[in-house]
């Protein structure tokens, strides 16, 4: 039997069950990985995860051969975000709590038990513990999602002057982190093709590749019936208080929904999430439900007639469209939603930008069952062929084999 090398993990966000948005892709990672190599991880846990943090550990622990969690800190606040402006490189939002003293003393005594063959660091933010990576060592940086104009976008959405020139602030120097990570790493890896382009586009002499995040097709598997009787006619999932959720949420029930009403008016909406905004709150009326932190996402997506993506902007991948087209579920979506997604117009997917138009779909699906049915099993097939999670993970490991010195 081929002996395992060496594989040390610095991990951003610690996958707690159940899994969701990026730490879906790393316990992924995390499990399929295993099979190849001796994982030694030093992971950050969010201590807004609670009790969840135990799961965490228990569930990677079987595929690590050594895991150290640390505490994540909260964000600056105050005087000191401000502050961290002028006084450090790092970008506050996001980055700077991943540099604490005790997790570069963890990292530093696991080094000092092992040489790794390779270095992985899933996750933007600490990408700068790459210098604590012995010399000679590779290393390979995950980017969730690759700079785009979107992240000024974002900021300029932000409440009140200051706050706005902070975050506007924030995300230039945002910009350069990525920028001087992406140059320095033997490799990068990406969501998208999509993302390739804009991450080279940012460092012209990065190496990149791009995998995507993968579905469990065994299980997200197609449902046998929809519309329950806590079904919906119309389901939105995310986290609703990042902010192209809460735009989607909002143009959704506020532009969209409004011309399905016309005709259809006891059309149904819900809305799933982890956590709600206060302006995403506010929407929610007779016919439109707000539903938090469930713990199996999939009975959701089960019972639902059509999936939206009505999103404006975003970064990289939406995930939960994979989630739902696996389900068989048919996608009402606008561009900027498939972003990363190669998927075709009228297969498994209606790709609409006009709000009328989107409404005019909705109501075409709504009203056809056999078109969803026709439409939920292209989309299945559509995943199996370019998001099966073990592909996935066999190309990240052929990428890592590869570096590997």
């Amino acid at each position: 039997m081929k002996q395992k090398r060496d594989l040390l993990v610095i991990l951003g966000r610690l996958p707690c069950p159940p899994y969701t948005g990026l730490t879906v892709r790393y316990a992924y990672f995390l499990e399929g990985l295993a099979s190849h190599w001796r994982l030694w991880v030093v992971a950050f846990a969010d201590l807004k995860q609670g009790q969840r943090k135990e799961s965490g550990i228990a569930a990677m622990q079987p595929f690590c051969h050594r895991l150290e969690v640390v505490d994540l800190p909260p964000e600056p606040t105050g005087w000191r975000r401000y502050l961290s402006l002028v006084l450090s490189r790092k970008p506050c939002h996001n980055v700077l709590p991943y540099y604490t003293r005790e997790f570069r003393e963890r990292l530093r005594r696991l080094l000092r038990t092992i040489r790794p063959d390779v270095a992985l660091l899933l996750y933007l933010p600490v990408a700068d513990y790459r210098y604590e990576v012995p010399a000679g060592v590779p290393v390979v940086l995950d980017h969730p999602d690759a700079f785009s104009p979107a992240f000024f976008q974002a900021a300029a959405q932000s409440y009140g002057w200051h706050r706005r020139c902070f975050a506007l602030l924030d995300t230039w120097k945002l910009k350069a982190f990525q920028r001087r990570a992406a140059k320095e790493c033997d490799l990068n890896i990406v969501v998208s093709e999509e993302d390739k382009r804009l991450l080279l586009s940012l460092c012209p002499t990065a190496q990149v590749t791009a995998l995507p995040t993968g579905v469990d097709l065994a299980q997200y598997a197609k449902g046998s019936r929809e519309g329950d009787k806590d079904g919906t006619d119309v389901l939105l999932t995310g986290v609703f208080t990042y902010s192209a959720n809460i735009e989607a949420a909002c143009y959704l029930c506020e532009e969209i929904m409004p011309l399905v009403w016309r005709k259809r008016p006891k059309t149904t909406v819900m809305l799933v999430g982890m956590q709600f905004a206060e302006r995403v709150r506010q929407l929610a009326t007779e016919r439109v439900r707000l539903v938090e932190n469930v713990p199996d996402i999939r009975p959701y997506y089960q019972s639902a007639k059509v999936f939206v993506a009505p999103y404006r902007f975003v970064f990289g991948i939406r995930y939960k469209i994979l989630e739902a087209m696996a389900m068989g579920k048919p996608i009402v979506g606008t561009s900027a939603a498939f972003l990363g997604i190669p998927a075709q117009d009228g297969v498994g997917c209606l790709i609409r930008d006009d709000p009328t138009e989107f409404a005019d779909a909705l109501l075409w699906l709504l009203e056809d069952a056999g078109k969803r049915q026709s439409l939920g099993e292209q989309a299945r097939a559509f995943v199996a062929e370019h998001f099966d999670r073990h592909r996935i993970v066999a190309r990240l490991n052929e990428r890592l084999e590869g570096i590997a010195r």
